[in-house]
């Protein structure tokens, strides 16, 4: 049943309002959703004629319209769904809020500020160990003109609790790396959050950071194809992280062949089970960012601009691009 069948079913009566609301009925409606509906949901953030909205594109559903999730009068970034929550931000505000699309509540949330600085990046994930909804927050400060090393904090917000709080051994730590780029981070399982980390002093080269929300502690890095490790001189260089159908993939940019290559993880935390998807010849020097999700019917692939605001689809058997016609920084979700 979907979320606008359930509010209205709960005006019903007294008792269809209190079991609906529970957070076991919530949690079971959810999975059923997830197991038997597999549409995916394009989540773009836009400005029209002055006014700014939220929409949904069914991506699995060419002929289906667009959908306004939000209407707001500020431009938001998503940096992450969850269970049909929307985690917005307004950058020129730093303004940062939790929205449910069905009923129209909108959950404020203050941003703490380390040495006068906002946060570098966002994950956002129900911990079901908790039950309770939860966000990590990154903030680095470096100045390699300075020839020091950077220096990182990651905090957890507890929805339930409304707090923010420092993780053991996480505040103001040393580190030789940095993020690359202010992406969200990537999912994988239940509650492992994936960022790309680079150095920029000594090789350049990137890892793949994961932070266990549950337990709220960096764990081992996830390590990236052998593909990736046996260039020399930075030939190969990763240009994203993300998640395809439930499993990891990064996207390569290969500067010898002129190729963008997608690899993905066919079984998580396993080295040898990276498999290549495909390969996108470079087309009119286009700068391909990263792959956003694979067509389900046709043999068709949604790829974006490395600046993140254009999207094409690829046509893998004809090796060709055509334009999608959306423009923003795209969010893929389980259409619930």
């Amino acid at each position: 049943m979907g979320g606008k069948s359930l509010v209205r079913c709960r005006c019903v009566c007294k008792t269809f309002n209190t079991e609906i609301s529970t957070p076991y009925f919530i949690r079971l409606n959810l999975q059923y959703t997830a197991a038997y509906n597999g549409n995916r949901l394009l989540i773009l953030p836009v400005e029209k004629r002055g006014q700014s909205a939220v929409l949904g594109f069914n991506l699995d559903d060419r002929l289906s319209h667009e959908s306004p999730l939000l209407v707001t009068p500020y431009l938001v970034y998503i940096f992450g769904s969850c269970n049909g929550l929307l985690l917005c931000y307004r950058a020129c505000s730093h303004l940062l809020s939790l929205h449910n699309p069905i009923n129209g509540n909108i959950k404020y949330i203050d941003i703490d500020k380390i040495d006068n600085s906002f946060f570098s990046s966002l994950g956002f994930r129900f911990d079901e160990t908790h039950n309770d909804y939860k966000m990590v927050a990154i903030w680095e400060n470096y100045d390699f003109s300075q020839d020091q090393q950077p220096e990182r904090t990651v905090k957890v917000y507890s929805v339930m609790e409304d707090t923010w709080r420092i993780t053991e051994y996480n505040y103001k730590i040393r580190v030789k790396d940095i993020l690359d780029g202010c992406c969200s981070g990537v999912l994988i399982g239940n509650s492992l959050l994936h960022w790309m980390f680079w150095c920029p002093l000594s090789n350049r080269r990137h890892r793949i950071g994961c932070f266990d929300i549950c337990s709220e502690t960096w764990i081992s890095d996830v390590v990236l194809p052998d593909y990736y490790y046996n260039s020399t001189e930075c030939w190969i260089y990763l240009l994203e992280i993300g998640e395809l159908d439930g499993r990891l993939c990064c996207s390569l940019e290969n500067k010898i062949e002129s190729c963008f290559d997608v690899w993905v993880m066919e079984e998580y935390g396993v080295k040898d089970s990276w498999t290549m998807l495909l390969s996108i010849p470079v087309i009119d020097d286009s700068l391909l960012g990263g792959i956003v999700a694979v067509a389900r019917v046709g043999c068709e692939v949604l790829v974006k601009h490395r600046d993140g605001c254009e999207l094409w689809w690829y046509n893998i058997r004809e090796k060709t691009m055509a334009d999608s016609a959306f423009t923003s920084r795209p969010h893929v979700t389980p259409l619930v």
